[in-house]
């Protein structure tokens, strides 16, 4: 395979990523996104990704184009559960919203699921290790709009370069401003403990300062 490839850069806590042919990242990038002791053939893979994306990630693997925020998020029941992503822009379907970074591990060292996705068989990514990103998305128990997918990143290693596994966030349907990023993590997560339906619009950002039509879409948005 041809090395003759644009390199993506790394400045200012950014990494530009790409499907398109032609474009790698370093294997040192790659590590930055993907940590732990593994071995690179461990995790190589022969096939090329479905998904395309292109897009610019910051130290926490957010699209740097999106305004994404931590924000306090809340049960219907009103029961604080933590941080969530909420969005503060209109995002359309099929956009790129990050990388799911962390440490990579194998699955069956892991009893603590509640911060890993899986990205090979055998392998899945740990970000309890991470203050910020992805992880941080909540399940609202059947209310999403994100879906996981597995993608191959192109790496420029040893003059060769290799496929390498990402899990990439897209949204699965329109996510209008003020609803929080939601993901399905499966019935396992739930496995010791209650479902709990999450509130999916920020009442206390509509609030600070919105105009009537963003509050009615927002609302409105919960409901298709």
């Amino acid at each position: 395979m041809s090395t003759d490839r644009d390199t993506g850069d790394f400045e200012h806590d950014t990494l530009h990523l790409s499907s398109n042919d032609g474009f790698s990242i370093t294997l040192e990038q790659y590590r930055k996104l993907m940590t732990g002791d593994f071995a690179v053939g461990e995790l190589m893979k022969s096939e090329e990704s479905a998904e395309s994306y292109d897009l610019h990630v910051n130290s926490a693997g957010l699209n740097v184009d999106l305004d994404i925020i931590e924000c306090t998020q809340t049960a219907l029941d009103g029961r604080d559960v933590g941080v969530g992503l909420l969005a503060m822009q209109n995002i359309e379907k099929d956009q790129c919203l990050g990388i799911y970074m962390g440490e990579v591990c194998k699955e069956d060292s892991k009893t603590d699921t509640d911060y890993t996705t899986a990205l090979k068989k055998g392998y899945c990514v740990d970000s309890r290790c991470l203050e910020h990103g992805l992880h941080r998305i909540n399940d609202s128990a059947g209310l999403t709009n994100v879906v996981a997918q597995s993608c191959i990143v192109h790496v420029s290693d040893s003059g060769r370069v290799i496929n390498m596994p990402l899990v990439i966030y897209f949204s699965s349907k329109k996510i209008t401003k003020f609803q929080f990023l939601s993901v399905a993590y499966g019935d396992q997560y739930w496995t010791c403990r209650g479902r709990l339906m999450l509130w999916p619009i920020s009442m206390p950002k509509i609030r600070e300062s919105v105009t009537r039509e963003e509050a009615v879409a927002a609302i409105d948005a919960c409901t298709q």
